[in-house]
């Protein structure tokens, strides 16, 4: 239908040439599963623009399948603009079929088939001839766009490997095996090795080490991150996202690097995996990792090997073979309110290889950690963990029966030789008073719309992720908790120098 109808709103839209129109013919001069239309494409300065009369019938098959074809009309007959219009009439033959094949879920798929033949008479360069074909095939961008899923598709994978992770049992082979032990071997020299470097990481909830495992000179990255989201959940998105449509979206764009994907399935618990890789380094060649990743349950969790294969991937163009071991480690943590929580550890070694010398190849291999990142982000609910915690102390704090007699707002009332702040918080009333030897105290006063026990929490609640996030402080622990309504509480904050 939405090929069928090529005048339809959304498509005109679309058009940026001067003409698209629908010719409208006496009843009975066509079926019902007939239409007509006139197109005026845009040529460049010196050529003639280009008229298409042609006419769209729909046909259902026998198979289900249902095919659109397109035939250009008889050069006699002429279309009334409404105004005079120097044109040179072509002629295009299309044939458009989709067939409906297994649906993701609920989400019905189907298969597009587009041929298309044109002739826009008079002389064309060959160039222009290439664009036009190349614009005139955009069309199935744009219906692949007007429907576009992708979300859904990549969420009905995600659970659909979950779903397996948690309930089939799978049978390993010697050795799928052997490359489970052999991650675990590498994870647990990373956690236990004392020398190591911290790295600066963009994410303030994923802590990034570097570390030399066994001397060697090339370096290893270890991420570790809390994900709200259950180990199966977690173990599927890595085994799914390689190959998801919002991935697979990445390809060819500079900022990700990615250049192709390709993936061949063996079973539910494994498959082999090539990713080529821009470095974003001129003149440096693409990297090939080819690899095979295998996921398994452990004891308190789940562990997922990506570790260099010979398999034999079928590309175009192949790239300098580089080599990578990942380590994905996830264990169960105590769960949020109803939000499951799991430990995350990303171990990741690369090696480029070609001409890229150790230090400027440890300085590029942090980058694949801020895959952790990502990860993180994709299943965030910082605010309904907040909102749950709160919760929790605001049926604790409906239950007092006797407070403490401790009383310190008399302290701060009648602060002597006080500033006001302008502008420190909008909407807020803010004093201060600064007693040298980075030393001094304040008081800030501003309407809260919500009500007085959800306030209070929000404040109690000290290591809150909101509190984290709008504080910009480095470190808030919780030191030690003395009874349900006092405790002793350490915060860091990075300041700048004057």
């Amino acid at each position: 239908a939405w090929h069928f109808e090529y005048c339809s709103r959304e498509r005109t839209t679309q058009d940026s040439n001067p003409v698209r129109l629908e010719v409208m013919r006496e009843e009975g001069v066509t079926k019902s599963n007939e239409k007509v239309f006139a197109s005026v494409k845009q040529m460049p300065l010196l050529l003639h623009n280009r008229e298409f009369l042609f006419k769209n019938v729909y046909r259902k098959n026998e198979d289900e399948s249902i095919q659109v074809a397109t035939n250009s009309m008889p050069f006699n007959e002429k279309i009334d603009y409404g105004k005079r219009m120097s044109t040179i009439r072509a002629t295009t033959k299309i044939l458009f079929t989709a067939a409906n094949i297994q649906n993701m879920g609920d989400i019905p798929q189907c298969k597009i088939s587009f041929n298309q033949y044109f002739d826009f008479g008079g002389f064309v360069p060959v160039g222009l001839l290439s664009s036009k074909m190349q614009s005139s095939l955009k069309a199935m961008e744009n219906l692949k766009d007007s429907f576009q899923r992708d979300e859904d598709v990549d969420k009905f994978e995600l659970g659909r490997l979950a779903d397996i992770i948690k309930n089939e049992e799978q049978e390993y082979d010697d050795n799928e095996n052997q490359a489970i032990e052999k991650a675990k071997e590498l994870y647990e020299k990373c956690n236990k090795d004392k020398n190591f470097g911290e790295l600066e990481s963009p994410d303030d909830r994923v802590k990034m080490k570097l570390v030399h495992v066994d001397r060697e000179s090339l370096v290893t990255g270890v991420a570790t991150t809390t994900i709200d989201a259950s180990v199966e959940e977690c173990a599927a998105w890595v085994c799914t996202d390689i190959n998801s449509r919002e991935t697979r979206c990445k390809i060819g764009k500079v900022k990700d690097g990615l250049v192709e994907v390709i993936i061949e399935n063996i079973n539910d618990h494994a498959q082999y995996y090539l990713s080529k890789r821009d470095l974003g380094i001129p003149l440096f060649s693409h990297r090939d990792f080819r690899t095979k990743v295998i996921w398994k349950k452990v004891e308190g969790g789940i562990i997922i090997d990506v570790s260099d294969d010979t398999y034999d991937f079928k590309t175009s163009v192949k790239g300098i073979e580089a080599s990578v071991h990942t380590i994905w480690y996830f264990e169960v943590l105590d769960s949020v309110g109803e939000i499951p929580q799991t430990s995350v550890t990303y171990t990741t070694r690369v090696d480029l290889r070609g001409s890229i010398q150790t230090p400027v190849m440890n300085i590029i291999a942090p980058r694949f950690l801020g895959y952790a990142s990502t990860f993180r982000k994709t299943f965030e609910k910082t605010k309904e963990i907040d909102a749950a915690s709160r919760l929790q102390i605001i049926e604790k704090l409906k239950n007092i029966k006797e407070g403490s007699k401790k009383v310190f707002d008399k302290e701060l009332e009648n602060i002597e030789e006080k500033e006001k702040m302008e502008g420190a918080f909008p909407l807020s009333d803010t004093w201060v008073k600064i007693e040298g030897k980075g030393k001094g105290c304040g008081k800030t006063t501003v309407k809260v719309n919500a009500v007085l026990l959800e306030t209070v929490s929000y404040f109690w609640d000290f290591v809150s992720r909101a509190q984290q996030s709008t504080t910009g402080d480095v470190e808030r622990v919780l030191e030690k908790k003395i009874s349900e309504w006092e405790m002793v509480v350490r915060r860091k904050q990075k300041l700048e120098s004057a």
